[in-house]
C-alpha cells in the first residue's frame, strides 16, 4: 500500500481498470493535456470497533471505585485539618474546601510555618465568609491573646517566610489573619 493509499481510500484497481480521461475542449484544441485517468480518492472514515455486549459495566464499576477512593481521601484529608485546625462553619466550610482542594494541601502546609510563627499553644481556626457579591473567602485565623505588637511581629513573620512565598491564584480564596483577645 503506498502513503497515498493509507491517507486516502483509494481503491487498489489496475491501471486497466482505472477510466480513462474524457475529452475537454481545451484538450481537444492542443491547450493541454488532458488527463491520463481519474483517482476517486474519499477520506477514510474510521470505524468504531465491534463491542460485545456488558463490556462497559466493568469500565464503570472501576470509575465508581476511584470515585468513591478519592471522597475517601478528601475526607481524610479534611479531617486532617480537624485536628490542627477549629472549623467554625462546619459542613459549608467542608463542601468550600471539597471544592477548592488547593487550599486543603496550602492549610496543610501552613501547620509547621502558622506553629513556628505564632507558638504551638496558639489556637488555630477556620471560618468561611461571603461577602456582599456572593464571593466566599476562607479565613485562616489566629486567635492570639498578648500584645498587638507580638502579633504583628509573628504575623509578619509568617508572611515573609513562608506565606508570600506559597500564595498563588489557586490560594486566592485564603487570607490568613490574627485576632486579639484580651
Amino acid at each position: 500500500m503506498n502513503a497515498l493509499q493509507q491517507d486516502w481510500d483509494v481503491p487498489a484497481f489496475p491501471q486497466s481498470a482505472w477510466s480513462p480521461a474524457p475529452q475537454t475542449n481545451a484538450s481537444l484544441a492542443g491547450i493541454g493535456p488532458a488527463p491520463d485517468f481519474f483517482i476517486s480518492a474519499t477520506p477514510r472514515i474510521p470505524k468504531m470497533p465491534a463491542r460485545s455486549e456488558g463490556v462497559l459495566l466493568p469500565s464503570l464499576a472501576d470509575a465508581e471505585a476511584d470515585l468513591e477512593a478519592g471522597y475517601r481521601v478528601l475526607e481524610n484529608d479534611i479531617n486532617q485539618l480537624k485536628k490542627f485546625y477549629v472549623f467554625t462553619a462546619g459542613k459549608p466550610l467542608d463542601l468550600f474546601l471539597a471544592s477548592h482542594r488547593p487550599l486543603i494541601s496550602t492549610l496543610r502546609d501552613a501547620r509547621v510555618p502558622l506553629s513556628l510563627a505564632f507558638g504551638e499553644e496558639k489556637l488555630f481556626r477556620l471560618e468561611l465568609s461571603v461577602d456582599e457579591y456572593d464571593v466566599p473567602t476562607v479565613y485562616g485565623v489566629v486567635v492570639w491573646r498578648g500584645s498587638v505588637t507580638s502579633a504583628a511581629q509573628a504575623f509578619n513573620s509568617f508572611s515573609e517566610n513562608w506565606w508570600l512565598d506559597h500564595m498563588t491564584p489557586a490560594t486566592s480564596d485564603l487570607v490568613f489573619i490574627y485576632r486579639i483577645f484580651r
